[in-house]
This record gives structure tokens, sequence and C-alpha cells, in this order.
């Protein structure tokens, strides 16, 4: 079976035919400015989640990882943009970036 991985920005997915994405991994800046850097001062802008929802087949899902003082705002971010959540997944550990 042929398959094609894209590692990549999501800003900008207009060379990506629409529904023709399995499945959606992302991990995006959080917007926590974790070390104060600028690329994480705010979250995803609303246009990238419509466009990779446009990208996404019918029935595909996402994992769309965020941190969990924020995760509401991504949440609503990423629903408004057509996306139904479905379910939300919680990595617990001991040890990593203090809170």
């Amino acid at each position: 079976m042929a398959y094609t991985i894209y590692n990549e920005s999501c800003l900008g997915l207009s060379h990506v035919a629409d529904s023709s994405i399995d499945c959606l991994a992302t991990d995006p800046p959080y917007g926590i400015g974790y070390h104060n850097m600028d690329w994480d001062k705010a979250l995803p802008p609303a246009d990238i989640w419509a466009d990779c929802l446009r990208v996404l087949k019918p029935g595909a899902f996402g994992c769309v990882f965020s941190s969990v003082r924020l995760m509401h705002r991504m949440m609503v971010a990423v629903e408004d943009s057509g996306f139904v959540i479905k379910d939300v997944l919680f990595w617990a550990y001991l040890n990593g970036m203090p809170k």
C-alpha cells in the first residue's frame, strides 16, 4: 500500500487536494510562550483548522496536542472550524515541564 507522510507546517495547504488525507496528527504551538519563544505566544489561527478539515477525508480523525492550561481554547477553535470532538485523551506523567 502506498502512502505519503507530510511533515510540514499546516500554514497553507493549498497544494493538498480536498478530502485526500486519512489522519491529522499535530503538535501545534500551545500559546503558553514556552521559554518566552515567539512561535509559542499564540494559538494557531482558526483558518489553519478549516484548511485541515478541508483536506481530511470524510470520517478521518485528528490528534491535536495541547497544553492542559489552554486546551479549552484549542478545542473551541478546532470545533468552530467544523470538527466534531468525539473524545479527549490525557497523557499523565510524573516528571517533565514544571506546572
